[in-house]
């Protein structure tokens, strides 16, 4: 009888790991940020087997220190997968410099 409920412990447990493994979301990571031309390019990376939708949140600072262009944008990541966007950012010259986070769960 112990042995039994020991095993079904094991497995609950077993199956609980595995089902929030597999429930989880998306592990984002910022690999790059620039400007080409008056587009913003960034690169995202999964790092995990969770997918979903991640916030990105940009910045950009004119080279003559006037204020920023703010600017946010959804993107949707795969399990372990890289994933390149180009954003249009209303305002954008193309020589500003980039600052950019990601926030998940996105607001």
């Amino acid at each position: 009888m112990k042995r039994a409920l020991v095993l079904f412990a094991i497995g609950a447990l077993a199956a609980g790991a595995l089902w929030v493994r597999g429930c989880s979301g998306p592990t984002p990571r910022l690999l790059q940020a620039r400007m080409r031309g008056p587009l913003v390019e960034v690169v995202l990376e999964n790092d995990s087997a969770g997918e979903g939708v991640v916030q990105v949140d940009l910045r950009l600072h004119p080279p003559d220190g006037g204020p920023p262009l703010v600017h946010s944008e959804h993107a949707r990541l795969q399990p372990h997968d890289r994933s390149r966007l180009t954003i249009k950012v209303e305002g954008a010259r193309g020589d500003e410099s980039v600052e950019a986070a990601l926030d998940y769960p996105p607001r």
